[in-house]
C-alpha cells in the first residue's frame, strides 16, 4: 500500500519537466541572475492579475510582510493588530521592526474575529495585519471601514492565498499593501523561497523597491532606508512566469479535491466551509476533532500523511510570551487549536486517494 502524502513537490510531467530544464538553460546563457527583465514582466504580470498598479518581488514571503510593515513605515514602539493563530512570520515581521504584535482571536473559519477588533485598538495602534487563512478570501470592507476612521495601516497577509477571491475581488483588494509568499508549498509556487508585495500608491511602491534593494536608491547610488537585502532571485521569477498561466488549472483540482472529501467524510468531523467562484482555493483542507490526536496517529498506520497548521497562539511561542502586554486571552483559538487537522489536498491526488482517505477517516472510532 503507498503512502498518501501530505505534500507532492516532485515534477512528475515530462511535459514540464522539459520546459523547466529548457527555461534554466536560457537561464544560463542570458547570465542575468539577480531582478532584470524577467523580473519586471513578472511584476507586470502578477500586478494585473491581481488588480494592482504596483508589485516588487521579494526573496520570500517573511520578508514580503516584514517589507510591508517597513515600507508603511511601522517601527519600534508601534503596535499592529494579528490574528492570534497564524504562521510565525506573521509575528516576526513586527517584531523584528521593533513594533509590538497585539493578538485578535480568530472565528470558526480560522480567520481573525472581525468583531473582536475595536477593542483591541490602542493610541499606539499603527496597523492591522489580516491572515486569509488557509486560502479562503474574505470581505474586508468591515475592516476597511476601522481602519479609514482610526487612520491605520491595512495589510492583508495573503501568502496562503494568492489567487482566492471572494465575490469576483481578489485578495489584496482591501490593503494598503498586500503581501504574498510562493514558496513550494504554496498553490502558486516557485521552486524556492519567493514573495512579491502589491500596492496602488507609486509612493509606497518607490518605497519598497529601494529597501528590497538593502535600502539603496541605485539611480542616485545612495543607501536611503539602511537595511538588508531582500530582491528575488530571477530564476524564481522565470519559473512562477510559466506557473501563472497554469494556475487555473491548480486551483480548480483544489476545489474538486475539496469536494470530494465534503461530499464523502463523515459528518463526524467539523469539515471547512465550502464556497464557489474561487472563494476557497484549499492550500490546506482543515477539519476538526476532539480525538485530533488519536485520528493522526490512525491515518500514520494506515499510511496517509497529514499536518497541523498551525496548533499554537502567539503567545504560545516562547519567544513572544514578552509581547502579551494585555494578557489576551484567546477563548476561540485556545479550543481550535486542539482540533485542528490538514488532510492532503493537493492537485497531483488522484479520485482513488481521496476516497482511501475518506475511507479510513470514516472507519475511525469517533
Amino acid at each position: 500500500m503507498k503512502t498518501i502524502k501530505f505534500l507532492n513537490l516532485s515534477i512528475v510531467s515530462k511535459h514540464d519537466l522539459k520546459n523547466y530544464q529548457n527555461i534554466f538553460k536560457k537561464f544560463l546563457k542570458k547570465g542575468i541572475f539577480v531582478l532584470g527583465k524577467d523580473v519586471d514582466s513578472f511584476e507586470k504580470k502578477i500586478s494585473k492579475y491581481n488588480n494592482k498598479k504596483f508589485s516588487v518581488g521579494v526573496s520570500s514571503g517573511t520578508n514580503a510582510l516584514y517589507l510591508a510593515l517597513k515600507t508603511l513605515g511601522i517601527s519600534k514602539g508601534d503596535e499592529v493588530i494579528v490574528p492570534c493563530m497564524s504562521w510565525y512570520s506573521t509575528f516576526t515581521a513586527v517584531t523584528m521592526l521593533g513594533a509590538i504584535p497585539i493578538g485578535v482571536d480568530i472565528s470558526d473559519d480560522l480567520q481573525l474575529d472581525q468583531t473582536k477588533i475595536i477593542e483591541s485598538i490602542t493610541k499606539k495602534t499603527k496597523a492591522m495585519i489580516y491572515v486569509h487563512f488557509t486560502g479562503l478570501s474574505k470581505s474586508l470592507t468591515y475592516l476597511k471601514k476601522i481602519c479609514n476612521k482610526k487612520k491605520l495601516f491595512l495589510v492583508e497577509d495573503c501568502a496562503q492565498s494568492f489567487g482566492a477571491k471572494t465575490n469576483g475581488i481578489k485578495v489584496g483588494h482591501y490593503s494598503d499593501i498586500a503581501s504574498y509568499s510562493m514558496n513550494p508549498m504554496k498553490v502558486f509556487a516557485a521552486i524556492g523561497d519567493a514573495g512579491f508585495i502589491s500596492m496602488n500608491k507609486k509612493k509606497l511602491f518607490n518605497k519598497a523597491n529601494i529597501l528590497r534593494y538593502a535600502g539603496v536608491d541605485m539611480k542616485l547610488d545612495d543607501c536611503k532606508f539602511p537595511d538588508l537585502n531582500n530582491k528575488i532571485d530571477t530564476l524564481q521569477a522565470l519559473i512562477l512566469n510559466y506557473r501563472l498561466p497554469l494556475l487555473k488549472k491548480v486551483i480548480i483540482q483544489r476545489i474538486n479535491n475539496a469536494k470530494i472529501y465534503n461530499k464523502h467524510l463523515t459528518n463526524k468531523v467539523i469539515k471547512p466551509i465550502f464556497k464557489d467562484n474561487f472563494e476557497h482555493i484549499y492550500y490546506t483542507y482543515v477539519i476538526r476533532t476532539k480525538k485530533r490526536d488519536q485520528l493522526i496517529n490512525y491515518l500514520k498506520k494506515n499510511k496517509i500523511e497529514t499536518k497541523i497548521q498551525h496548533n499554537k497562539t502567539i503567545y504560545d511561542h516562547s519567544g513572544l510570551k514578552k509581547y502579551n502586554i494585555y494578557k489576551k486571552k484567546f477563548k476561540n483559538a485556545n479550543i481550535l487549536k486542539k482540533e485542528i487537522l490538514c488532510l492532503p489536498v493537493h492537485e497531483k491526488l488522484s479520485k482513488k486517494d481521496l476516497l482511501r482517505v475518506c475511507r479510513v477517516i470514516n472507519n475511525f472510532k469517533f
